[in-house]
């Protein structure tokens, strides 16, 4: 479009005339507009002008405020004689001139008439004070240094005076250097600033820290790896203070990559860890923490093994079959067919982060009942003492054999006597009685130990004692309750996934599989700082700083234990 803009001052005599050929004429008070308009109370860019349906249209950008024909508008079609106003500026459009698409007129002033009014009456009121600006200025200066200076400085260096200046409504005290509201953590300090800050003027120290925190445990072992430079790190270097929105915990990957992703030079070569950068392309396979059985010295060892290692077993010695419990069509139960799912066993803690440990009198019991005569199925043996279930099945058969139940056919009964009544008994009949006690004890053990109750789940040996009758050990079972030690993983917030998107139980024969999921299950969702459409994972999502196998930070010394928190095998 082609506009023909007269242009008159507020303070000029004549017209200015100057053509406009584009497809929008802006106007607004940046120096870019078209039409600048000095006037404070315009915004930077305020509206616009085009040609539409033949004819000058009038866009209102945001919330600017302008007028036409005295009328606020937002948008208007023009028509000659149509006047708009904008701040101390007036437009008017005029009659079409041959060669042009429209004619403004635009009566302007070089300040708004508020601002002018102002400054005006600024000046005069100065004036009739007979103080010059130079002993105005000096005044104020003395007063800041004596309220924003002084006075808090009386409160730090003088204990007389802190209290009544800081209970004083009038006098300023040292809250005026508070850089930032505390963490709501800290927010019992409430405002008393030498809690934290004991010397003035000198940054808060790791020992003020340590007064409350006193449990806090060291990130690895400063006098094993000296190279790493933890002894010179400081609290407030990651615990920061006084921000606005506060963030107590820096959670940025960069303070732990400045150290891991160049570990081996800062260990000298010390550690067993691997550099890392970055969760989605730079981080190693996870670990886990099996547990193994030492037969021959009866102990339990802790092993870390990745889940990309071939040899890879859990060696708890149960002997459990997921995808058998987990068939949609169920298994035979107590008293009828159960379908199970993992929650059946696997139930979550009340604040839904990890899970219970499974155990056989929660978890397995209402199944695999531990009973062995079926004229007594309340009768059950105790689990996992199984040194002492032949002793308790020969004095259960005992007791009916001496009471007169028949454990055989065809051997004589021995009736029971009156209570109260003395029992007699010839020699060789009790004799008699005990020997049947003891065979049918040792035939229900055998059946128990090798056949169905025991051997279903665990793995038996039998041998003889020193008096030739049969004896059977159970090996141990110790199931793992964290598999991860080193990472943090919390399932509240994964909810809404279902079991077998990360654990593949119902394909698992054989409980020695291990069903924790890999490194590349967690990046389908989470990555790194260059990842797209994926959630920002930090480290400090999954892993501790304060190693808790660490001594405390305030007993001055450290235990040589391997290096913690970031160890990259979680």
């Amino acid at each position: 479009m082609r506009l023909l803009i007269r242009t008159k001052l507020g303070n000029d005599e004549d017209f200015q005339e100057r053509d406009f050929l584009g497809a929008v004429l802006r106007l607004g008070r940046a120096t870019d507009q078209d039409v600048v308009v000095d006037d404070v109370a315009v915004p930077l860019s305020c509206c616009e002008f085009l040609i539409e349906d033949q004819g000058l249209h009038l866009s209102v950008l945001d919330d600017a405020v302008v007028f036409v024909n005295n009328k606020r508008s937002k948008g208007a079609m023009l028509a000659s004689g149509d006047v708009i106003n904008v701040g101390s500026c007036r437009l008017t459009v005029m009659d079409p001139v041959a060669g042009y698409d429209a004619v403004l007129m635009v009566l302007t002033e070089r300040r708004g008439r508020k601002t002018v009014e102002l400054q005006d009456n600024l000046k005069a009121s100065l004036a009739t004070t007979g103080v010059s600006k130079r002993k105005l200025s000096w005044l104020l200066v003395l007063g800041i240094v004596a309220s924003c200076l002084i006075l808090p400085l009386l409160v730090l260096l003088e204990p007389s005076l802190r209290e009544p200046i800081r209970t004083s409504a009038v006098l300023p005290d040292d809250s005026l250097w508070d850089s930032g509201p505390l963490h709501q953590a800290h927010r019992m300090i409430g405002d008393d600033c030498s809690a934290c800050h004991e010397a003035p003027f000198v940054r808060v120290q790791d020992d003020t820290c340590l007064n409350c925190h006193q449990k806090m445990t060291h990130h690895a072992d400063s006098v094993q790896f000296p190279e790493a430079g933890l002894t010179e790190a400081r609290c407030a270097t990651c615990h920061v203070e006084h921000n606005d929105p506060s963030v107590l915990v820096q959670r940025d990957s960069r303070g732990c990559i400045d150290c891991h992703e160049n570990i081996e030079v800062l260990t000298a070569a010390t550690t067993t860890l691997v550099p890392v950068s970055d969760f989605e392309s730079a981080h190693p396979e996870f670990k886990v923490s099996l547990k193994t059985y030492d037969v021959g010295a009866a102990f339990w060892r802790t092993e870390r093994v990745s889940l990309s290692d071939a040899s890879l077993v859990d060696g708890s010695q149960l002997l459990f079959p997921h995808d058998v419990h987990l068939n949609p069509e169920g298994i035979e139960g107590a008293e009828a067919r159960v379908v199970l799912s993992c929650n059946s066993c696997h139930q979550l803690e009340s604040g839904g982060a990890s899970y219970l440990p499974v155990t056989m009198e929660k978890d397995c019991a209402s199944c695999h009942q531990l009973t062995f005569d079926s004229d007594f199925p309340e009768r059950q043996l105790p689990h996992g003492e199984a040194n002492l279930l032949v002793p308790i099945l020969e004095e259960f058969y005992a007791r009916r054999t001496l009471l007169g139940a028949d454990l055989e056919a065809g051997r004589p009964a021995f009736p029971a006597e009156r209570p109260g009544k003395e029992t007699r008994m010839e020699a060789a009949l009790r004799e008699q009685a005990l020997v049947l006690a003891r065979r049918q004890a040792l035939s229900t053990a055998e059946t128990i130990f090798e056949e169905t109750t025991c051997a279903i789940c665990h793995e038996v040996t039998r041998s003889k004692s020193p008096d030739g009758q049969p004896s059977w050990t159970v090996l141990p079972v110790q199931l793992v309750d964290t598999w991860m030690p080193k990472s943090v993983f919390d399932h509240k917030p994964h909810v809404e996934q279902t079991c077998d998107s990360c654990h593949q139980a119902e394909q698992s024969e054989v409980a020695t599989d291990v069903l924790m999921p890999k490194i590349e299950s967690c990046q389908t969702c989470h990555g790194g700082e260059h990842s797209e459409n994926k959630l920002y994972s930090e480290c400090i999502d999954c892993h501790r700083f304060h190693n808790p196998n660490q001594s405390l930070m305030g007993q001055g010394d450290v235990s040589a234990y391997h290096f913690g928190f970031l160890e990259m095998d979680p």
